[in-house]
């Protein structure tokens, strides 16, 4: 399952990205970690994974494996997101849920120009001749945009998600169009290729 992280592009028209990865588990999305238990009344410390903070608003309805469970509160303890749920009521029920993993039903409209992260992962890029260039295989942030992490046969290419290189996303074809502009060139696919993203509340 993947978290729930977005990139903003533009779709069929030239993008300016920054990507945002039901019941039923393949349906939703990870957005975060239990990480263990603060005080005695069963609130438990979250380490959030998505890039929706009303995710862990009250009443929302969060699912640790296939169980459901609705958030009576929510609070933010200097660094630490504390998270009440329902039916979890003391010190020892929210420790027993330490390690676990939450996810949430998948939004089926993100907006104009957003896409879940797990959409552009293993999209096909190719070049403005329409040759293949690889597969998107990562995604980090540089703090100013994005960048995508294309693995071919020539080694890797990282192409900051910006809108005069990546000129269209077709998410139902799993392909994105880019322009390899001067500057852009392989590298081998052991090279550096960044800092890890970080989860934001």
């Amino acid at each position: 399952m993947t978290a729930e992280r977005k990139h903003r592009v533009k779709r069929r028209r030239p993008p300016r990205p920054t990507t945002v990865p039901s019941s039923p588990a393949q349906d939703r999305v990870a957005i975060g970690r239990i990480t263990g238990a603060h005080g005695v009344r069963g609130e438990v410390r979250i380490a959030p994974d998505t890039d929706f903070p009303d995710r862990y608003a009250r009443g929302a309805c969060v699912w640790l494996g296939d169980k459901p469970f609705t958030v009576q509160a929510s609070r933010w303890a200097l660094k630490a997101l504390l998270v009440k749920l329902e039916g979890v009521d003391d010190r020892s029920a929210a420790e027993a849920l330490t390690g676990s993993n939450l996810s949430a039903e998948a939004r089926p409209d993100l907006g104009d120009d957003l896409f879940y992260q797990h959409d552009i992962i293993g999209m096909t890029a190719v070049d403005t001749a329409g040759i293949e260039l690889g597969r998107v295989t990562e995604i980090f942030g540089t703090g100013s945009n994005d960048v995508y992490v294309i693995s071919g046969d020539k080694g890797q290419m990282l192409l900051p998600a910006t809108n005069d290189v990546i000129l269209e996303i077709d998410v139902t074809g799993k392909r994105m169009t880019v322009d390899v502009i001067e500057g852009l060139e392989w590298e081998k696919a052991t090279a550096q290729k960044g800092p890890s993203p970080q989860p934001s509340p």
